[in-house]
């Protein structure tokens, strides 16, 4: 890890510049030196009726084979 500060330093949630390493090992949780390190968050789950019946509000025929990716991309398409 680079050590020369102040440095910005990112998170899930905001960025920030540290003065010196005293600041840097303080703060809490998980930082990185760059927000292309700063991994993705986990995927919010789907809940497959609210889907469906959005879809059907929409007029769309529903295939019960489809995946709730293509159902969100006929939702959005209608």
């Amino acid at each position: 890890m680079k050590q020369d500060y102040p440095k910005w330093l990112f998170s899930a949630e905001k960025s920030l510049i540290v003065a010196n390493a005293e600041e840097h090992a303080a703060l809490q949780g998980k930082w990185y030196e760059s927000p292309a390190d700063v991994p993705l968050g986990d995927p919010v789950p789907v809940d497959r009726a609210s889907l469906v019946a959005k879809a059907e509000a929409k007029g769309v025929k529903v295939d019960k084979r489809w995946s709730d990716a293509r159902l969100s991309a006929e939702i959005d398409k209608a």
